[in-house]
């Protein structure tokens, strides 16, 4: 088993803060599927599984240019990642340009602020509830209506301000400007948090909302995996039609939202194959 370090991130040497994420990521996801291996994680990030191992037995330090690549495939925010990888010394090499010591706040800012609001679910949800007919922009109402504290909820008025998706009236009241996010070099992570998060809100519904409010069906196919492309496709259009249809007519009273999935459940040949003969492998160590 991987040990999970406890030590608070502001004090934390940034190799330990490196072998702490790396941890507790994989063990998130190994909580969610016992079968996710060490190799298999390995490939997520995109490092050698040996590297990988050695890292998380502390027999290797990660170096900046590692750590940047580990990092922009985490669920954690471009500042923190920032702060971390500038405390990794540089490796230098001949004709090595060096990076700036001081980077501005502006450069920072804005990017993280797109991050959040991709990846932080009441973000779009403030954005959708800014249409409904009894609105009311303060931080307190936008924390009851969400179940949200408080504090995340004045954070988020203010970005989405920022980010000219809100806007303050004369008197000073919040509402929506109409504009559409553009995401930018956003990194992969903040989506694959989003979604983590949309997979959470739907548990939490299933267990909590009366049956009159929801709806949850799946359906289990076999298909032929050239036609994914085309199928996303026909994904998005369904969703601009029960969109359209959803917000034409009526009083906007509440805010909902609607998750869309489609994966496989079998595994490729090529990968069953290979999982079959690590396994055989590891059968025939046990035996002797």
């Amino acid at each position: 088993m991987i040990p999970l370090l406890s030590i608070r991130s502001s004090v934390m040497d940034p190799q330990k803060r490196m072998h702490q994420l790396l941890a507790e990521d994989y063990h998130r996801l190994k909580q969610r599927n016992s079968g996710f291996s060490l190799r298999a994680y390995s490939r997520r990030i995109g490092i050698p599984s040996s590297a990988l191992s050695e890292i998380l037995s502390g027999k290797r330090k990660v170096t900046r240019r590692v750590a940047e690549k580990i990092l922009s495939k985490l669920a954690i925010d471009p500042l923190e990642a920032r702060k971390l990888t500038t405390q990794i010394p540089i490796i230098h090499h001949k004709k090595a340009k060096s990076t700036p010591k001081n980077p501005g706040k502006d450069f920072v800012e804005l990017p993280m602020d797109q991050y959040l609001t991709i990846s932080e679910w009441y973000y779009f949800a403030i954005l959708s509830l800014s249409e409904v007919e009894e609105f009311d922009g303060t931080p307190e109402w936008i924390s009851a209506r969400l179940g949200i504290r408080k504090n995340d909820a004045a954070s988020a008025i203010e970005r989405l301000i920022r980010l000219k998706l809100l806007e303050r009236d004369d008197k000073g009241k919040v509402k929506s400007t109409g504009e559409q996010l553009t995401t930018g070099d956003i990194p992969s992570a903040a989506y694959v948090r989003a979604h983590s998060q949309n997979l959470d809100l739907a548990q939490r519904s299933l267990d909590t909302d009366p049956s009159d409010l929801k709806d949850f069906s799946s359906m289990t196919m076999t298909i032929d995996p050239k036609k994914i492309g085309l199928a996303r496709e026909r994904i998005l259009q369904f969703r601009r039609e029960i969109c359209a249809f959803m917000e034409s007519s009526g009083p906007k009273l509440e805010v909902y939202r609607m998750n869309v999935q489609l994966y496989p459940l079998s595994k490729p040949m090529s990968a069953a194959k290979q999982k079959n003969k690590e396994a055989a492998h590891e059968n025939k160590k046990t035996n002797y």
